[in-house]
């Protein structure tokens, strides 16, 4: 799981990274030529639900109670900075 959302943030061939985690968002796809210009609501939530996945997960291997990403529904996720699992 670390190496698929590892190649969101770029840990790729091409080392192009597919979401912005100052935004929230997130790209549909790499292609030859790079990074897809699309931001689809499909590719953006799975990143989002990729992201307090991992969270989860790393606040279970910390014995911590995992967090809530700050926002929620109708809070603009997209001013919402997504934080590097291990820079709280």
């Amino acid at each position: 799981m670390e190496r698929a959302f590892g190649r969101c943030l770029g840990d790729s061939d091409l080392g192009m990274p597919l979401a912005d985690p100052d935004n929230g968002s997130c790209r549909d796809g790499l292609g030859p030529d790079g990074v897809n210009g699309n931001m689809g609501a499909e590719s953006t939530r799975a990143w989002l639900v990729a992201v307090e996945r991992m969270r989860a997960l790393h606040n279970e291997a910390s014995a911590q109670p995992a967090e809530p990403m700050a926002g929620g529904v109708g809070s603009g996720l997209g001013r919402t900075r997504v934080t590097p699992l291990g820079a709280r």
